[in-house]
């Protein structure tokens, strides 16, 4: 199972992740009139396959544990070894989940659809972030807040805010392609220009087969 457990981390830290950040490459070229970027659906399913892969072994070592209640000796090694790769496993559920969360679409105007990133105050724009892990356990279960991080502006002594609906739920209806995703779609800004890519910050709290992310 330990050897389970290093080729995950290896694929996920490694290949996926390098994918993933490919992707995002192509999405600033395209935002500044590259070719018009896609591959996400097959990246949401390595990372959905990862994801219950990641359950599995999680649930293997925790039916380890039930057998190591009733039935143990002295010197077992399975507990000790067990407790390190449950601590591991965690840690990349939690990272797996930190990086399936993506914006899919960069903010933009409905009335210039073709030119993201490039907004006018008090004009409505959408913009959609999409988890890149398909379980049917999460619809309706991760909230997203939208927000406009002032850190980059405090030189201008201006602050800007965000006026509509700041919180919503992910679900596959976002999407007709049935991937768990969620859409701002009249969003207004008081008073800002944006000048680099839209980013996800944070990802609410929920509950998944008995573990909080």
């Amino acid at each position: 199972m330990t050897q389970i457990v290093n080729e995950t981390d290896l694929l996920m830290n490694s290949t996926l992740v390098e994918e993933l950040q490919d992707w995002k490459r192509r999405q600033q070229v395209a935002c500044i009139g590259g070719p018009l970027h896609n591959g996400l659906d097959q990246l949401q399913n390595c990372f959905t396959l990862l994801a219950e892969s990641l359950f599995q072994l999680r649930r293997q070592l925790e039916k380890l544990e039930e057998q190591s209640t009733k039935m143990t000796y002295e010197g077992d090694p399975i507990p000790l070894q067990r407790a390190h790769l449950l601590e591991r496993v965690t840690f990349l559920i939690y990272t797996l989940f930190k990086n399936s969360f993506v914006v899919e679409r960069q903010p933009c105007m409905p009335t210039h659809p073709q030119r993201p990133m490039v907004l006018k105050t008090l004009i409505q724009f959408t913009v959609k972030l999409r988890l890149l892990i398909k379980l049917p356990e999460l619809n309706y279960q991760v909230k997203v807040k939208a927000s406009i991080d002032n850190q980059d502006f405090l030189s201008s002594n201006r602050r800007f805010v965000l006026c509509g609906t700041h919180v919503k739920a992910m679900s596959i209806e976002e999407s007709s392609s049935g991937s768990l995703s969620v859409e701002f779609r009249h969003l207004v800004s008081l008073a800002v220009k944006l000048h680099k890519l839209f980013s996800p910050s944070k990802l609410d709290t929920f509950k998944l087969i008995g573990l909080i992310i």
